[in-house]
This record gives C-alpha cells, sequence and structure tokens, in this order.
C-alpha cells in the first residue's frame, strides 16, 4: 500500500516510525514509511536499522494488506514472531476503537499470544486512562556537555559489589530485554550501558550507548505533474574512495532510497555538495531550468547517475545501457529509471570511465560547449558538446 504523506504527517504526534523506533524529527519522512512497507516480510533490515546489532535477520515486519489509511487516521499493524507473537497495532491519529478491535482480529488470525494498540500523544496530551506510557525524549548533540559525575554512570564503572547487583536487577526485567542485555555485557559485544544507583545496588538502566556507522542519506530532485518540484537532499561518507565495500554500501543506500519512487535525477560524487550538476556549472544552466527539463534532458553526469525513465527509454533500456560497458552496475528503480554506477569505486571513476559515461549518455545530455567555472574549479566534466557525439 502507498501512503499518503499529506494524510499521514498531519497526524503524526511523535516521530516514531513502526518496526524502525524514535527517529529525528529532521529525518522524519515518507520515504521512511515506504521503506517499511517495501522490506515487509523479507527478513532484510534497512541500512538505519539499529535491530541489526543484534539478529541476522528482522523479525517484526509491517502487515501491508492490513494498513487502513484515510485522511483521519492510519493504523499501521505489525507482526512479530518471536516467543508467542505479538499484533501490534501503530494509531497515528483517533481511532483508538478502531484500532483495538483490528489488533484483536489481526492476533487472532495469526494466533499471536500478545494483541496491542500504541498510540501518539504531543506531551501535553492526555493519554488514555489505563494505559501504559513511554515518553520519547530527544536531545541534540552539539557542544561539548559537562562530564561532572551523576547519579548515571556506566555499569563497569561501579564499585564491584555495585556491579554485581545488576544480574538480579536485569533477570526481574527479563521481558523488557534487560536479561539479554546483561548476557551481551558479559559476553564483551556491546558498548557502555548506563545504570542508576541506590542505596548499593542498581534500580534503573539504559543501553548499550553506541552509534552506528554512518552510511549517508539519499537525495533526489521531482518536478510534479502541477509544475511543483519536489526535493531531498544527499550526503555520505565513505571510509575511502578506494574500499569497494564502503562505495557499494553508499550506492545500495541511495538505490533503497529511490527505489520506491521515479526520481527526476540523482547523483553521487566525491567531495562535491554543491546542489548544481557538473553541467549546471559548466553549461552554466539556471537549476530551475535545468529542473523543468529534466526528463528531456539527463542534468549531468557522475560516478553514480540517476536517469529518469524517459530518458532510460531514449537510451534502450537498462539492458542496453549495461550492454554499452560503460558501467560497472545498472540497476532499475522499481517505479521507473536507472541507477547507473560508473566504476567499482570513487577512485576508480577515471577520466577515461568519466568519458565513457559521457559518450554513453550523449544522446540526452543537454547540448552546449562546456567550459570551466572558476568558482567551482572542482567540477569534473568532459569538455566536448553532447551533441556532435549524437
Amino acid at each position: 500500500m502507498r501512503l499518503k504523506w499529506d494524510w499521514l504527517q498531519p497526524v503524526v504526534a511523535v516521530p516514531y516510525v513502526p518496526t524502525i523506533g524514535p527517529v529525528h524529527p529532521g529525518a522524519l519522512d515518507p520515504g521512511l514509511f515506504t521503506d517499511i512497507v517495501r522490506v515487509a516480510g523479507t527478513g532484510t533490515f534497512l541500512p538505519y536499522d539499529k535491530d541489526q546489532r543484534w539478529s541476522e535477520h528482522k523479525d517484526e515486519i509491517v502487515l501491508p494488506d492490513a494498513i487502513e489509511h484515510n485522511s483521519v487516521r492510519t493504523l499501521i499493524p505489525t507482526l512479530i514472531h518471536r516467543g508467542h507473537g505479538t499484533l501490534t497495532v501503530y494509531t497515528y491519529g483517533p481511532g483508538h476503537d478502531e484500532a483495538a478491535d483490528l489488533a484483536a482480529k489481526l492476533a487472532a488470525d495469526h494466533a499471536t499470544a500478545t494483541a496491542r494498540v500504541i498510540t501518539f500523544h504531543g506531551p501535553n496530551d492526555e493519554p488514555p486512562a489505563g494505559t501504559a506510557v513511554t515518553r520519547v525524549q530527544l536531545r541534540e548533540l552539539g557542544q561539548a556537555q559537562s562530564h561532572k559525575e551523576g547519579p548515571v554512570r556506566p555499569v563497569h564503572g561501579l564499585p564491584a559489589p555495585v556491579q554485581a547487583t545488576f544480574a538480579a536487577f536485569a533477570h526481574r526485567l527479563t521481558s523488557d530485554g534487560l536479561a539479554f542485555l546483561h548476557h551481551q555485557i558479559q559476553a564483551g559485544t556491546v558498548g557502555p550501558v548506563l545504570a542508576v544507583t541506590d542505596a548499593g545496588r542498581v534500580v534503573g538502566a539504559i543501553g548499550p550507548m553506541e552509534t552506528m556507522a554512518v552510511l549517508g542519506r539519499a537525495s533526489s530532485y521531482h518536478v510534479m505533474d502541477d509544475g511543483s518540484i519536489w526535493r531531498a537532499s544527499a550526503s555520505a561518507s565513505v571510509n575511502s574512495p578506494d574500499d569497494a565495500a564502503s562505495c557499494t554500501a553508499v550506492v545500495d543506500f541511495l538505490y533503497a532510497a529511490l527505489d520506491g519512487s521515479s526520481p527526476l535525477f540523482g547523483h553521487i560524487e566525491w567531495d562535491n555538495f554543491d546542489e548544481l550538476t557538473n553541467l549546471d556549472t559548466v553549461l552554466r544552466r539556471r537549476r530551475r531550468t535545468s529542473l523543468r527539463e529534466g526528463r528531456r534532458f539527463l542534468r549531468g553526469y557522475a560516478w553514480v547517475t540517476v536517469c529518469p525513465a524517459e530518458l532510460a527509454a531514449r537510451l534502450g533500456g537498462a539492458a542496453a545501457l549495461e550492454d554499452s560497458g560503460a558501467f560497472h552496475r545498472v540497476l532499475s528503480l522499481r517505479a521507473g529509471g536507472v541507477l547507473l554506477q560508473a566504476s567499482a569505486t570513487m577512485d576508480g571513476y577515471t577520466d577515461q570511465v568519466m568519458e565513457r559515461v559521457f559518450e554513453t549518455l550523449a544522446p540526452v545530455l543537454p547540448p552546449g560547449e562546456p567550459s570551466p567555472d572558476p568558482a567551482h574549479p572542482y567540477t569534473r566534466f568532459v569538455p566536448r558538446d553532447a551533441a556532435t557525439v549524437r
């Protein structure tokens, strides 16, 4: 099912995505909800899913066929197979009773031992009576914080007798995952766990306090039917431009982000965070013109180039692009278009490789004699008019 963001966004009171958990408000967008539906039932993790820290397969999955979605509310049911099974209905907007009915029905259909409803409320809202409440708190990490010692300390930094009380504390909270966390601490496979103590014993804990490796953020531009422009931004980091594994991870991230859309354009370049494409720069094209003509002329080319469906068809489709030999990988997008990776690594995107990419894409590139722009000295391009190659 395709979720309409103009229906969903107004009723998202808390930046929380089913199967993923809380996210930064600035990262909350329709792509996250599209992603969790797209991978439903596959057992695979999304690149930014914290659960991959603990397992090889994703257990909690969305039930796409059971989603209820309208302009008033959205109900997203998920299923966990672990143990005796748990059916959860995440409720955005009013409709607690409807969500409870849906949870009961689906729990019976899937024979789960537990059914529950999760609703979301703003800081000034009163949650339904008789419900358990979990607060989602956000703290942005910016300038250096004070390191004054307080009541919250890493477990490994507690006196040995106090550390020893963590086992009993964790055992009492097995259903919340603390016993599992204790086993991971003993095995030395997790980062710091913070604890609160009182009277010489552990009375609260949270962890592990770890961060996942940053893969990046994906980006694309869309010109809608009404002439408006939809834009998402992109940046990415890699361990090294000559490391194939890191480079592949970045490309796969972009592919996963764009697979559910039909993008106008996308690209990945090394050390170039300008919103202008290489051809926008060297042909002195206005960005607005470049965007509006994006399904007539390809906006540019780079180590990775995303070509819209209309232009890919003019080039003979994915098969012809693969047969050209100009690309290391050609990935078709489900909703239209292709992702073209020129070489296995960023470092491998030599001038010779760039020349092959240019000649293959020339039939759909904008005409004009390119010339260097002193304001963008590191822009890479082939100094030839694409019109002369056709």
